[in-house]
């Protein structure tokens, strides 16, 4: 608890308490689910040869991030680490002394870790639908154990933190940009590093067998929509965690509650305070609700106008842009400014997508598109919601300006990251003289698998399993493999 609570009911203080306790974590419930939302999303979106290992680098970074945003990275969100010390002595932080000036009911710790290490668990796996398919295994595990523990909890700090240099500084309510456009300029710094996968942007021509080559593009193809499609759904299901549950993320203030009204209605008390506690609640739900919608519709009249068929997978990546664009914004928008915020992120996404064509840069997932450029323009955004041609310009500028701050620091750090994480995959294969030296007239580049690993499959070659054979066996039945 926060803040002087002694002139309040007792039972009002605990009604308030728990109510917003077990919203916060049902919605980190929801937040946790988009992991699996992430998973049937890239799996289905790459070559089946990979699906296994798609499973494998989305599931095993959810853990990743549990231990190390345990031990070191909520430590420095809530601003109780010697990193954060040293942030204020070199005058990166500052030191509030009171940051519960009002009557504040605040989280429990648990659920208050739990619902942050849902957020950084997503800002990691974004990432994931950008370098999948080429990646090894254990350098994407290195830079989501930094990530988890360093990169992302110094940016949240930052900005949500009383104490951060940027707090009331910029306006990202549930993490447009600390969440999504952190991931999306990572992911896009590792594909940049990783370079396209073989057959893509002709990428390897020359360097492999021509026959090999002449099918690798087709074996990179997406092999499961359905799949795919499902995991849009369930990220949209659990965005109304990510949104909604960021109403209560920072306590719920008392002073926020009128019982005027209700003086000659004692029995109308508990009524006018659940409708003033969920107020907002409400508005932030329809919001995540109606830039999604909106956002598919952008998209489909680029199809119509340029007379393009309509790539379903274009499609779904529109709601998501939709639904980051709304995320800084969802608090302060009306119904019809998030219309417009889908709209627009739509657009953004579609012109992000037609970038990363023309600059070569393999985005299996269109993990920058829809989270980077959107989580990007997003915080412009609220601009619209000041409702005011004078203050609009300056808003959209000081967001943008702040916004590409954060982007940058994400771009230069994963670069930082995976660089790192390319050594010690060098040292770790030299001291254990492994076959994976074997590049061929490829590049040779350490975060990446082998070609040979590369076009035969993940998962036969790193894990050895394919994700669709069934093995029956029975006496007197041979093995038979479907």
């Amino acid at each position: 608890m926060g803040g002087d609570l002694a002139s309040y009911d007792r039972s009002l203080i605990f009604g308030v308490y728990s109510t917003i306790n077990v919203i916060v974590f049902m919605s980190g419930v929801l937040i946790f689910m988009m992991q699996a939302g992430f998973m049937m999303l890239e799996t289905g979106g790459m070559s089946r040869k990979n699906a296994i290992n798609n499973i494998f680098k989305n599931f095993v970074d959810a853990c990743v991030c549990g231990i190390f945003f345990y031990w070191f990275g909520y430590p420095i969100l809530t601003g109780d680490s010697i990193l954060v010390d040293w942030m204020r002595e070199m005058g990166f932080a500052h030191t509030t002394e009171n940051t519960s000036p009002g009557p504040i009911v605040t989280l429990n710790d648990d659920i208050s870790l739990f619902f942050n290490f849902a957020f950084a668990a997503t800002c990691v796996t974004i990432c994931s639908g950008a370098v999948t398919g080429r990646i090894a295994p254990y350098a994407y595990l290195f830079f989501g154990a930094v990530f988890s523990a360093l990169i992302y909890p110094v940016v949240a700090f930052t900005v949500w933190n009383p104490d951060g240099m940027l707090y009331g500084v910029i306006h990202d309510f549930a993490g447009s940009l600390v969440v999504h456009g952190l991931g999306g300029f990572a992911g896009l710094a590792g594909a940049i590093m990783l370079r396209p996968r073989i057959g893509e942007f002709n990428f390897g021509r020359g360097q492999i067998d021509s026959y090999r080559f002449a099918g690798s593009s087709i074996s990179n193809a997406a092999h499961n929509i359905p799949i795919s499609a499902l995991g849009v759904f369930f990220l949209w299901i659990g965005w109304y965690g990510f949104n909604a549950g960021s109403t209560f993320a920072a306590g719920f203030d008392l002073s926020e509650i009128d019982l005027s009204a209700t003086q000659d209605q004692p029995d109308m008390i508990a009524n006018a305070i659940f409708e003033q506690l969920i107020g907002g609640f409400g508005q932030v739900v329809i919001n995540t609700t109606l830039a999604p919608c909106a956002a598919v519709f952008s998209v489909l009249a680029f199809f119509m106008v340029t007379q393009n068929k309509y790539n379903i997978s274009d499609l779904m990546n529109g709601a998501l842009a939709g639904l980051v664009g709304i995320t800084a914004n969802a608090d302060a928008a009306t119904a019809p400014i998030a219309v417009l915020i889908g709209v627009l992120s739509g657009a953004v996404y579609v012109i992000a997508v037609i970038f990363m064509f023309r600059a070569k840069i393999d985005d299996p997932i269109g993990a920058f598109p829809v989270h980077g450029a959107v989580g990007l323009f997003a915080g412009g955004m609220f601009a619209l919601t000041t409702g005011d041609m004078e203050l609009g310009p300056i808003v959209f500028g000081t967001q943008m300006f702040y916004g590409a701050m954060i982007c940058l620091f994400g771009f230069l750090s994963a670069l930082v990251t995976f660089w790192v994480a390319s050594r010690l995959m060098y040292v770790i294969k030299k001291l254990g003289n492994s076959q994976y030296f074997d590049y061929g007239p490829m590049p040779r580049n350490h975060l990446r698998v082998t070609p040979e690993q590369e076009l035969a499959g993940m998962d036969l070659e790193l894990h050895g399993q394919d994700a669709y054979s069934i093995n029956l066996t029975a006496p007197g039945k041979a093995k038979t493999t479907f």
